[in-house]
């Protein structure tokens, strides 16, 4: 006989009455008291990864690996913790439904083939959840898949995973004069004015479903995408401002795609990088990339509009009620070439192309963009179609209102795409991704002001502490370049390691680079390098005991 389970009793947050805010009634102020995290809810260990996308997870994954290595005599292995917002890792890839890590595989690419970026595409190809991407030899990963290849990671390297965990302040050490914060950083604006100390930053805290909780670590590898732990740790760092930032962007799917149809529509209609000519969309290329096939989307959008398949509520600019949008169905072409790359890019990096006001504007949208691969079973995974400019991803105004009007405009989006694209006819929608897009947030002033610069991307730069090489792809600030001449350039490491705090480095996009070396190191697969740079350098240091 099956023995009851015990009957439900009535609980409370033992510290409900006691740490709860309160408001100050004179000044309006919300008062947060003073909080203390029980020693079981306090976590130890050696290397933490905040952030797990393929920037975190090439951490996570490298930092355990070189610390389980059979050539390393006499030292415990350490533990790695990878700490996710989410329910899942992948970041971009997962979040957002970006299938291609590295879409630049044109004939001529030249890059590593060993690293763990290369390896996740290997290992999901491996597990059936990859495909051909169509215009070149790049890998298409399946989002959702991804989630499994990425849990499967993890779980062989001994990684310790920590999901649905947000970082939400830090655990620091007093300041204390540092030698290698004296005489070796350049002057700096009044606003960042440098003392000379360093402050170490030991742990962070966490809101889990559990409650507050706390890790603390030797070393902590921030790949948050937004440089959280840093901001958080008063590192200095530098946020182009919204009105010329790169934009963001709602990612869908939609299955019931006549594959066929739709395969011989892109025959007859083969677009090229010349063809990237919206507002949006402006790209000022060398001059080779402009013949090269691209599954470019655009004039099918302004056709719609035209045609009323879009309505004045499904095309143009973003209003703060969402509701007021108006239709510009006249873009020029804006594609610039440069036929003489040798000499001027050589010679001068382009510089990104920016508005013409310095004023703040409201959002606006552009339907238009790009699409992916196919499934034999006919799913678009990877529509990326809805972009959003004039976005602040560290503003949660701003990011609420996109990612609301960007699900709205995936509905306009649908419907052109039926009305226009062979195929597509049938369609109906698959997927809607959980999380913006997000080409452009902050990003760390480095220790010695080691910026990547434009010039170092576009002349196969070298370095003296280089973690590995990435070829010279350029995408985003307006700018094109696909990297078919087979340059590369190197990473350095010393981009990853912020001003003022001690025991802290970052990888991923939020690096220290100059607007046209964010273009290249914002890709997913340079992200994996960083991360694999940094997961080295913290298990490295811990065991050296270096800084």
């Amino acid at each position: 006989k099956r023995t009851p389970p015990p009957p439900q009793r009535i609980q409370t947050r033992p510290s409900a009455s006691t740490l709860t805010a309160r408001i100050d009634p004179l000044q309006g102020h919300v008062i947060e008291p003073p909080r203390i995290i029980s020693p079981l809810r306090v976590r130890r260990t050696d290397v933490l990864v905040v952030g797990g996308g393929p920037a975190g997870l090439s951490a996570a994954l490298s930092a355990k690996r070189v610390a389980s290595s059979p050539s390393v005599d006499n030292r415990r292995a350490l533990d790695v913790t990878l700490v996710e917002s989410a329910g899942y890792f992948g970041g971009t890839i997962t979040k957002t439904g970006m299938e291609t890590m590295g879409w630049y595989r044109y004939p001529g690419t030249r890059e590593c083939h060993a690293g763990l970026g290369r390896e996740m595409e290997k290992r999901a190809e491996r597990m059936g959840f990859a495909s051909k991407w169509p215009f070149n030899e790049s890998v298409c990963l399946h989002p959702h898949h991804f989630k499994y290849v990425a849990d499967c990671l993890v779980r062989e390297a001994g990684v310790r995973p920590l999901l649905h965990s947000r970082v939400v302040e830090v655990i620091m050490d007093d300041g204390e004069d540092c030698e290698r914060g004296k005489g070796e950083e350049e002057e700096t604006d009044g606003d960042d004015e440098d003392d000379g100390r360093f402050r170490t930053i030991r742990g962070v805290i966490l809101e889990t479903p559990s409650g507050r909780e706390a890790i603390l670590a030797k070393r902590i590898v921030d790949t948050t995408g937004d440089a959280i732990v840093a901001y958080l740790a008063g590192a200095p760092f530098r946020k182009t401002h919204k009105s010329e930032m790169m934009g963001v962007t709602t990612v869908f799917g939609m299955e019931g795609v006549d594959k066929s149809r739709f395969e011989e529509h892109v025959r007859q209609n083969q677009a090229t990088y010349k063809d990237w000519n919206t507002e949006s969309w402006e790209a000022l290329t060398t001059g080779k990339e402009d013949g090269i096939a691209s599954p470019y989307w655009g004039k099918i959008f302004e056709e719609a509009a035209k045609d009323g398949i879009i309505d004045a509520n499904g095309y143009g600019a973003i209003t703060n009620n969402m509701d007021q949008t108006s239709i510009d169905g006249k873009q020029e072409t804006n594609t610039k070439t440069n036929p003489n790359h040798s000499k001027e890019f050589e010679q001068n990096p382009p510089t990104p192309q920016t508005p013409q006001s310095q004023s703040t504007p409201n959002a606006e949208v552009d339907i238009c963009g790009s699409w992916s691969a196919i499934s034999p079973s006919g799913v678009a995974t990877n529509l990326n179609l809805v972009h959003m400019k004039h976005i602040d991803p560290t503003d949660s105004d701003d990011v609420t209102r996109a990612e609301m009007t960007g699900r709205h405009h995936v509905y306009s989006a649908m419907n052109a795409l039926r009305a226009k694209v062979p195929g597509f006819e049938n369609a109906t929608l698959n997927s809607v991704s959980a999380h913006l897009g997000v080409r452009d947030s902050r990003y760390i002033d480095s220790y010695g002001n080691h910026r990547l610069s434009g010039w170092h991307v576009t002349n196969e730069g070298t370095c003296h502490d280089s973690i590995g090489v990435f070829p010279e792809f350029v995408d985003g600030y307006n700018i094109l370049i696909l990297p078919t001449t087979g340059r590369v350039f190197e990473v350095p490491l010393s981009m990853m390691i912020p001003k003022r705090v001690d025991n802290l480095i970052l990888a991923g996009r939020h690096v220290d680079v100059d607007p046209i070396a964010c273009a290249a190191m914002r890709n997913m697969m340079a992200c994996a390098v960083t991360g694999q740079g940094a997961g080295v350098a913290a298990a490295g240091s811990v065991w050296g005991g270096k800084k």
